[in-house]
C-alpha cells in the first residue's frame, strides 16, 4: 500500500471512530466553524469534501470520488461540519442496495452521496424550505441521481409513499408523524429535537416507532 493509500485508509478509520464523533458534539457549541473559518478547514489535506468556490448564495463542492454539489453556505457548513458522521448517524443497519430512501429534510441533496454510494436504487426528497429547490434539481442534473422532489413541509401523506427507509430531520416537523395514519413500522434513522417540540412528543414518538437513542448526534433509530 503507497502512502497516499495508507493515509486515505487512516483518515477514514478516524472518521468512523467514536473519537470523530465526540469532537463533532464538542465542537458543537462553537456553531459555523466551518462557515468562519473555510479556508483553513476545507483544504485539510485528507477532507472527503473540497471547496471548489463559493459566493454570498452557493458553495460548490466536490468529493474525493468525483460528485460535486451546489450548496447553499449554511448547508456546505453542515457538510464540512457534520459529514464524517453521517455514516454512524443515518445508515441503517440493513443494506441500502437496490431500495429507495425516504430523505426528510433533504436540505440541497447533501446526504444523496451517501445514499447512492451505498447502493440506493432511488431517493425520495422531501424539504420545507422553497428556496433550497434551486440547488436540488441542480445537484440531480448534475449527478444524474433518480430522485423524486417534494418541496413542501412534511406532512402523513409522504409516509404513503413507496419507500424502504427514512432518514428524518426536520427540527420538529417530525411531530406530524404521530397522526394516526402514519404506521409505526417505518424502518428510520431520525433526528428528534425536543427544544421545538411540544413537551412529551419526542417520547411519544419514541414509543411509537420502539426507537432507541444511538447515544449522539441526537440521532434515534430502529433499524
Amino acid at each position: 500500500m503507497d502512502s497516499r493509500a495508507a493515509l486515505s485508509l487512516a483518515y477514514d478509520r478516524y472518521r468512523s471512530s467514536r473519537l470523530a464523533m465526540r469532537t463533532e458534539l464538542l465542537g458543537r457549541p462553537w456553531g459555523k466553524f466551518s462557515d468562519r473559518f473555510p479556508y483553513f478547514v476545507h483544504h485539510m489535506p485528507l477532507m472527503e469534501w473540497r471547496l471548489l468556490g463559493k459566493d454570498e448564495d452557493t458553495w460548490v463542492v466536490r468529493s474525493r470520488s468525483g460528485v460535486t454539489l451546489y450548496l447553499a453556505p449554511y448547508y456546505g457548513g453542515v457538510l464540512f461540519r457534520e459529514s464524517h458522521a453521517w455514516n454512524q448517524w443515518y445508515l441503517p443497519s440493513v443494506s441500502l442496495r437496490g431500495r429507495t430512501v425516504l430523505d426528510v429534510g433533504a436540505g440541497c441533496l447533501e446526504c444523496c452521496p451517501l445514499w447512492f454510494s451505498r447502493g440506493a436504487k432511488r431517493v425520495i426528497a422531501v424539504e420545507s424550505d422553497p428556496r433550497m429547490e434551486k440547488y436540488i434539481r441542480t445537484n440531480i442534473e448534475l449527478n444524474d441521481w433518480d430522485v423524486e422532489v417534494h418541496v413542501e413541509p412534511l406532512s402523513p401523506k409522504h409516509f404513503s409513499l413507496k419507500y424502504d427507509f427514512a432518514k428524518i430531520d426536520c427540527e420538529g416537523g417530525e411531530r406530524v408523524m404521530l397522526d394516526p395514519s402514519v404506521p409505526d413500522s417505518i424502518q428510520m434513522r431520525i433526528e428528534l429535537h425536543p427544544q421545538v417540540m411540544a413537551p412529551g412528543e419526542a417520547e411519544a414518538l419514541a414509543r411509537k416507532f420502539h426507537l432507541s437513542s444511538l447515544g449522539w448526534g441526537g440521532v434515534w433509530a430502529n433499524v
